[in-house]
């Protein structure tokens, strides 16, 4: 639950940003799917490059982690 909320309030503050500062949003919108694959793409290879096996399987379940929340209640 945490994680999903953190998600949202980052999105609020950069778009909310950008919009204080007059940014149109029609412009983001437009050239979302190619950033996100150019963002995206690039970190996730950063992260395949600079790491263990072992570190990328634990980077895997701490982010199902993230979004199933604990084990115990």
């Amino acid at each position: 639950m945490m994680g999903i909320i953190g998600l949202i309030f980052v999105f609020v503050m950069v778009f909310g940003g950008f919009l204080l500062h007059g940014g149109n949003l029609s412009v983001i919108f437009a050239a979302l799917p190619t950033e996100l694959m150019v963002i995206f793409g690039g970190a996730i290879g950063a992260l395949i490059v600079g790491n263990t096996a072992q570190t990328l399987k634990g980077v895997i379940s701490g982010l199902k982690q993230v979004f199933t929340g604990p084990k115990w209640k």
